[in-house]
């Protein structure tokens, strides 16, 4: 910071004539442009900032919930999808009872097996249940999901 002094010379209003210089003193950083700031320019920017920092926390919880959403409901989705899978690739059991996938702590996977039809043989011979319904409710953080499909006997 530096000191500068400058001559303002002031007319005298009733002549016209030049009047005695006067000398001032101001405060000047680099550049000569004057270092500070108002009152009124430090009130708005506080409120500006206590405007515009609560916003952006409020986004910022609103983006990482839902991103938490989003993965839950994609790991439901896979456990689900995983499940169907692995039971249609087991031997087809007529009163169910087949094995379940292991699964991340804090989500249940549940099977419930429908006999679907009954399949009647051309010459009369018994009935045998070979189509069976599957849902699959897989439950997670965030909510549940059902999913169905069927296993047929090969």
């Amino acid at each position: 910071m530096k000191m500068m002094r400058r001559e303002v010379s002031l007319r005298n209003h009733a002549g016209g004539r030049k009047g005695v210089p006067v000398r001032c003193l101001s405060v000047t950083g680099q550049g000569g442009m004057q270092k500070g700031q108002t009152l009124i320019e430090v009130v708005i920017t506080l409120a500006l900032i206590a405007i515009i920092i609560p916003t952006m926390f409020s986004a910022l919880s609103a983006a990482i919930t839902s991103a938490d959403r989003v993965r839950d409901r994609s790991v439901v989705l896979e456990l689900a999808q995983s499940q169907m899978e692995s039971i249609q690739g087991q031997e087809f059991r007529p009163g169910g009872g087949y094995d379940l996938i292991s699964h991340p702590a804090g989500y249940a996977v549940r099977v419930e097996i429908i006999p679907a039809a009954d399949y009647y043989y051309p010459d009369g011979a018994p009935a045998e249940k070979i189509i069976q319904r599957v849902i699959i409710t897989v439950t997670g953080h965030h909510g549940s999901l059902q999913l169905e499909g069927y296993k047929v006997k090969r």
